[in-house]
């Protein structure tokens, strides 16, 4: 790289650790509860590419180079240092920005210092909370046993086998993948999460008892029983449907012959 190259280079490095230090993350932060939401700040390390490793830590830059704290092994950063300009030439960069329950990770200075600047972090979070917004409005809150119990089926007949057709060991999901393969991960964060659970094992529970579906270790697996409770509320299902149809047949042809007796007796009205 020429000479030019690496002042660039070596300066944008250095204009990003500069943004890091001006508001370190602290030796403890908070990721969940009220505390997290309020939480903003940065931390940024290097390690060495030319032959002398290192890795350190950045805790401030002066003119001259950088100050940190270097990796001991067993008690992390903790041995003060000191590196000059002309030994960050060839380092890999790193460094994370804190921002809420959120955390935004970075690997190129220069990416880094463009979506700082741009306010990234805080449009990625904001959009977040649309998606999730959205989810929760449209996801539903409830399921009934035969819904459960065809996903169920699905599940194992997609664990049972790899696509060439070997078995592969199932035993069954557990309450939280159950979850997961419905509604995926945003449902952790839905508002009746807590509800909606416990609802879903009360509904396990009861396939349990019913012999549709089995539990080893707290994990839930179909049966071979539940396909023949499929197949007769599918065929109870039908039945119903046929009987709405006669009875809504019965009403139609009912009204007609009303309304033609209507009709006959206003003519025969009409003549008298």
């Amino acid at each position: 790289m020429s000479s030019l190259g690496q002042r660039i280079r070596l300066f944008v490095l250095r204009c990003a650790l500069a943004k890091v230090t001006r508001n370190l993350a602290p030796s403890r932060i908070p990721r969940t509860g009220d505390a997290a939401k309020n939480v903003d700040c940065y931390s940024a390390e290097i390690r060495g590419l030319d032959g002398a490793y290192f890795d350190v830590q950045i805790d401030k830059v002066f003119k001259r180079g950088l100050r940190g704290r270097s990796w001991s092994d067993g008690n992390g950063y903790r041995k003060k240092v000191t590196l000059k300009n002309q030994d960050i030439r060839k380092i890999e960069f790193s460094a994370t920005h804190f921002l809420g329950t959120a955390t935004f990770n970075y690997s190129s200075p220069l990416r880094f210092l463009i979506k700082e600047y741009l306010g990234f972090p805080k449009i990625s979070i904001a959009y977040d909370k649309v998606q999730q917004w959205w989810f929760n409005s449209r996801t539903p809150r409830r399921t009934n046993r035969i819904k459960l119990l065809n996903k169920l089926i699905g599940f194992r007949l997609e664990i049972d086998g790899t696509e060439y057709g070997y078995p592969m060991d199932n035993n069954g999901l557990g309450i939280f993948e159950v979850l997961t393969k419905i509604h995926g991960d945003r449902f952790y964060r839905h508002p009746s999460f807590v509800a909606t659970k416990a609802e879903y094992e009360l509904i396990l529970e009861s396939l349990v008892d019913s012999g549709d579906v089995s539990v080893v270790n707290h994990n839930f697996r179909a049966t071979g029983k539940a396909l023949s409770t499929i197949a007769r509320y599918e065929q109870e299902n039908r039945r119903h449907r046929e009987q709405m149809q006669h009875n809504s047949w019965i009403k139609w042809l009912t009204l007609a012959l009303v309304i033609v007796g209507c009709i006959q007796g206003y003519a025969v009205l009409s003549n008298g």
